[in-house]
């Protein structure tokens, strides 16, 4: 049913805010926009958001001048990694994006797909593959940190 109301939702958004053409959500506008245009649709959170706004660019080519306000996606591999790496303390929204913004300021959300393939298949919840990790020479290894995460 959620699914159901939801598209219905997005199908009313699209046909009375943006002329029936989801191009018209990014068109011209900037990555902060397009984030902030998304998260008004029902089930759309920022991490929906922010990915979309890096698929548009990645996949799509739609220019976006901004990446700087691309933020990377609050996935539970890349919370993981962020958390045991030591790159932040607080497993929270704020917490990881700003580490994101500190490793990578002009492009934050471009670590999306490298960090959550890292986590998904090298720093797994148990039984990390850390001789195998490309970021073990940074790694603060607190796989105690994690205890709690799931997936």
């Amino acid at each position: 049913w959620q699914y159901g109301r939801y598209l219905w939702s997005a199908a009313e958004r699209l046909t009375s805010e943006y002329d029936g053409c989801a191009e018209n959500i990014w068109g011209n506008v900037t990555a902060m926009e397009i984030v902030e245009r998304l998260e008004a649709f029902s089930g759309i959170s920022h991490k929906k958001a922010s990915l979309a706004c890096l698929l548009l660019w990645r996949d799509l080519g739609v220019e976006i001048s901004d990446k700087e306000n691309i933020d990377i996606a609050y996935d539970v591999h890349i919370r993981r990694i962020f958390l045991r790496a030591g790159f932040c303390e607080k497993d929270t929204l704020k917490d990881v994006t700003e580490a994101a913004r500190r490793l990578n300021p002009k492009f934050p959300g471009y670590l999306t797909s490298p960090f959550w393939a890292l986590g998904r298949n090298i720093c797994r919840p148990t039984e990390p593959l850390c001789g195998q990790c490309p970021i073990r020479p940074f790694c603060a290894r607190r796989l105690d940190k994690t205890e709690k995460l799931r997936a």
